[in-house]
């Protein structure tokens, strides 16, 4: 019996295989490529908002400094206040849930004197 050239029924589909294998790991990057790119996008917007808001409290009234926490879309913005003999210093720590679902988190600290000048310009 005469063998006919070509591909048999095995050796296509174990091309198959190999091609879906390396498609799947190309969807796979394209995937957590975009799960950090938001992740990043949520970081920034942590840090903002964590700067923001010691930004207002810095502006504002030295003697209502205190510790709170508020709410801002899926970011909690909790500060803890210490009290030095002339400045407050103030540990911003935000956290949300994000893309990652890993309770992210972000901390910044600033010290704010008694004596600055913290008038608002218009």
């Amino acid at each position: 019996m005469k063998r006919k050239a070509g591909f048999g029924l095995v050796e296509v589909l174990i091309a198959l295989v190999l091609l879906v294998i390396a498609l799947f790991a190309i969807a796979s990057t394209f995937i957590v490529s975009s799960q950090l790119m938001v992740h990043t996008y949520e970081k920034e917007k942590a840090v903002m908002l964590g700067s923001e808001r010691l930004d207002v409290l810095e502006a504002g009234d030295y003697d209502t400094i205190v510790t709170s926490s508020d709410q801002a879309g899926i970011y909690t913005r909790s500060w803890a206040v210490s009290e030095d003999s002339h400045s407050k210093n103030v540990t911003m720590i935000v956290t949300w849930d994000g893309v990652l679902r890993d309770n992210s988190s972000f901390t910044i600290q600033r010290e704010i004197s008694e004596f600055a000048d913290n008038e608002v310009l218009d």
